[in-house]
């Protein structure tokens, strides 16, 4: 039953991991919006882990012009590079997770049902 479960997981996993992602983007404070101004971010359309470029080549949002005075918003850091690796690396860690426990459990299936002969350690002579 918990395989199941495991596999399960790892099926949502994997359809979470060829779905495009999305980043919120800081772009700066916004003096447009009234009464008081405020730190917005932009989202921004991002591929899926599994293309090769964290980003469409579609050009970015534009941004909100800001009044005479004050600066301009301008994205704070590239977009979709740190969402990409950073989900590449939790996508890695699920699958030597996944791995890992469907590996132990079916060598401890095996080993319940005999069919795994236990390997006597060497013996060292003295």
């Amino acid at each position: 039953m918990s395989g199941l479960l495991l596999t399960a997981w790892f099926l949502v996993v994997a359809v979470w991991a060829v779905r495009p992602q999305t980043d919120a983007v800081p772009v700066g404070t916004d003096y447009t919006l009234l009464p008081q101004p405020r730190l917005v971010s932009v989202d921004v359309a991002c591929n899926s882990l599994f293309d090769s470029a964290a980003r469409p080549d579609e050009p970015l949002p534009a941004l909100t012009p800001q009044p005479e005075g004050q600066p301009a918003l301008a994205f704070e850091r590239t977009p979709c590079e740190l969402v990409h690796h950073n989900a590449r690396i939790v996508l890695a860690i699920d699958v030597a997770f996944y791995l890992l426990v469907m590996g132990a459990g079916i060598a401890v299936l095996a080993r319940r049902r005999g069919t795994i002969e236990p390997v006597p350690f060497a013996q060292a002579s003295v």
